[in-house]
């Protein structure tokens, strides 16, 4: 813990006082595996989409923690157009070092790749109250796992569903949210 500690005094400038928004990056096996990865397309709408929630909510200087598997993904970004106060790339850290960073640092949260396991156990080892955002499509289109044995055993109500869709990230209400229980 002490480790990591001093990783992030020397990684996030000591003058930031912005809100930390962490994105979880999960690329290397997942590439050509069945779970969705972060890809580019998902992400810089998300990016987008979550940013402007967190301003119109109650934060309006935020800055970016980037945790994960895939450092050179997230250098070849184009992030200028966000309009972030300052943008940050955890690397070197074991993805242990990235859960205890990420824990202990983030202000909100978007899990990338929902079938990152240690995404996941970031987002929900946080804080109560912190905002949490993750991308709805858990495996690649046309899988045999679809939406439904996801959603409701595994991401909390609480937290926030994105999907894309032609560049346009969106709220994605989460199917068994519209169920109707009915009490005999």
């Amino acid at each position: 813990m002490d480790q990591v500690n001093l990783y992030a005094k020397k990684l996030i400038k000591q003058n930031d006082d912005s809100h930390l928004f962490c994105v979880h990056i999960r690329r290397s096996d997942f590439v050509g595996f069945y779970l969705q990865e972060t890809t580019q397309e998902f992400l810089l709408p998300a990016l987008n989409f979550s940013l402007n929630h967190l301003k119109k909510t109650q934060f309006k200087n935020i800055s970016l923690l980037f945790v994960g598997d895939d450092a050179n993904f997230v250098k070849n970004l184009t992030l200028q157009h966000l309009g972030i106060s300052n943008s940050y790339i955890a690397e070197g850290l074991s993805p242990g070092g990235d859960m205890c960073l990420a824990i202990n640092s983030c202000n909100s949260f978007l899990l990338s790749s929902s079938g990152s396991t240690f995404g996941w156990w970031i987002a929900y080892l946080l804080p109560d109250k912190v905002p949490v955002f993750f991308n709805s499509q858990v495996a690649k289109s046309g899988m045999k796992y679809g939406k439904s044995r996801w959603e409701e055993d595994v991401f909390p109500k609480e937290w926030i569903a994105i999907n894309v869709n032609n560049g346009q990230a969106y709220q994605e209400i989460k199917s068994w949210q519209n169920n109707q229980s009915i009490i005999l």
